[in-house]
């Protein structure tokens, strides 16, 4: 899979605070501003990044937001790295925010908060992003197919009809497994789930 445009992605999920911010509501259960976001369908996702780009100033700097495409997300998680994880070939939960108890590639047993940390609470990958692996799920633009990648593989861009989608990267209640930067799986976009946020990418008008 190959990807031929510039991408612009979050360094961290987003936030309670940025979320009620630009929506005028906060849904996540447990509330703290420096928390991801949670609670929000992929409905809910893509219209905060339409509200995003909407804002005055956004515009003026020609900015439109979106979620990553499963392609480019799995592209940032990985950060240059083609080992199961950005950090390796194994995960415990003093590198992101999961079920210590259940740790990946012999990686020792370790912590697990059993809640959403502050973004940015643990070490960024090799792109600088944070919390690529754990804290929450992160929404795609893809729909749900169980053998991707499928179609185009060059800039692949989803399907727009299909009502289940994917997400991806964990949360702090998962495995170090379903961690993996390549780890993904498919729910209902309407509906909204605890441990699932997003992160937002951004298209730059040249």
């Amino acid at each position: 899979m190959t990807l031929t445009r510039p991408l612009w992605l979050g360094v961290y999920e987003v936030r309670q605070d940025e979320y009620e911010r630009v929506i005028g509501e906060n849904p996540s259960k447990v509330k703290d501003g420096a928390n991801p976001v949670t609670n929000v369908s992929r409905h809910a996702a893509v219209g905060f990044c339409r509200r995003l780009s909407d804002v005055a100033e956004e515009k003026k700097a020609g900015r439109t937001y979106r979620l990553p495409t499963e392609a480019e997300w799995e592209f940032a998680c990985r950060g240059g790295t083609t080992t199961a994880f950005a950090f390796g070939s194994s995960l415990g939960s003093i590198q992101a925010n999961f079920n210590g108890a259940l740790p990946y590639g012999g990686a020792a047993a370790g912590p697990a908060l059993g809640r959403p940390a502050a973004v940015g609470s643990y070490k960024p990958n090799p792109f600088g992003l944070y919390d690529m692996h754990g804290n929450v799920w992160e929404w795609t633009a893809d729909r749900y197919t169980a053998n991707y990648p499928s179609g185009p593989v060059v800039d692949p861009q989803p399907a727009q009809s299909d009502r289940v989608r994917v997400f991806r990267g964990g949360d702090f209640g998962t495995t170090g497994s379903e961690c993996r930067s390549a780890h993904r799986l498919g729910k209902e976009a309407q509906l909204s789930y605890a441990g699932v946020g997003f992160r937002v990418a951004c298209d730059v008008a040249r």
